[in-house]
């Protein structure tokens, strides 16, 4: 799962929690998600819920909760916890980033054409120091 696919993930949450009542907020355009910092939960966050607090008239603790919920078992999501006023953290299931080669490599030359993220920015990161090393012979 790319952070792109997780911010979708994210506001397919929160459109779930105002389908059904739990949250009386506009659904917002996009829901940032950045790499958690150093020493937190997870591999990702996002402030969606402290961003949806005031509109929604609850505390972000509450609102993060009714998201938490509905993003448990999503796949490719291995956890979602809740940090400091309301951060939601998210941890990707160990063969997300193989998933996301099987991805490319289906699509080949297509992938990643299209302007349904035209004008932003995303950065992949993988996990600390290097996985495989590899070596081309000449």
């Amino acid at each position: 799962m790319t952070p792109a696919e997780l911010s979708l993930t994210v506001l397919h949450a929160v459109r779930r929690a105002v389908g059904d009542g739990a949250l009386r907020v506009d659904v917002p355009s996009r829901a940032t998600i950045e790499r958690a910092r150093p020493g937190g939960a997870g591999e990702y966050a996002s402030n969606i819920a402290l961003a949806l607090a005031r509109p929604a008239g609850r505390s972000a603790l509450d609102v993060a909760g009714i998201l938490e919920e509905r993003l448990r078992g999503v796949p490719g999501l291995r956890a979602v916890e809740i940090t400091g006023p309301g951060f939601l953290n998210f941890t990707l299931r160990g063969d997300a980033d193989a998933d996301l080669v099987r991805e490319v490599l289906a699509a080949g030359t297509s992938y990643g054409h299209g302007a349904a993220l035209a004008g932003t920015t995303v950065r992949l990161a993988g996990g600390d120091g290097p996985r495989a090393v590899l070596v081309v012979g000449t």
